[in-house]
């Protein structure tokens, strides 16, 4: 049996392109990186040029779902919420600086443990330490969940 396939770009921010850029046929039910690299992406880069060598691609079968995740949706709304709970922790500490960031930390500056963090963007200077020193991810990540409710 033969199948239609897209070929969907993935942009540089993770987003998949709403449209397909290529479609094509395949007696395969599923699609390996070695096929579509050795073969579908040589047509690709003849067509498009070779810069589509740099990029990624989503490759799903046309008679299938072609809705995106919602999991993309999802992880904007996660991020959305973290930079509230970040921006409401360094308001508390009065700390206005622009050009900080929130980010999960684990480096030889947390002693090796997971540790929320206001640092300098592009840098990863820390400014502030929003929570202590955590054991683990799970605990980093349930301490974030917790910080979330609240707002």
């Amino acid at each position: 049996m033969s199948y239609n396939w897209n070929v969907y770009k993935i942009f540089n921010n993770g987003k998949r392109a709403k449209a397909p850029i290529y479609n094509f046929k395949c007696d395969k039910e599923e699609i390996s990186d070695d096929y579509f690299d050795s073969k579908i992406k040589k047509i690709l880069i003849e067509k498009f040029g070779f810069k589509m060598n740099q990029n990624n691609f989503s490759v799903l079968r046309s008679d299938l779902s072609q809705e995106r995740k919602m999991t993309e949706n999802l992880e904007e709304k996660n991020n959305k919420l973290r930079r509230q709970v970040f921006r409401k922790k360094l308001d508390e500490l009065g700390i206005k600086e622009k050009m900080t960031e929130g980010i999960l930390l684990f480096s030889p500056t947390t002693n090796w443990m997971w540790q929320w963090c206001a640092v300098q963007s592009a840098t990863t200077v820390i400014r502030q330490r929003i929570t202590p020193e955590l054991h683990s991810y799970e605990a980093a990540q349930k301490w974030m969940e917790k910080e979330i409710e609240k707002l």
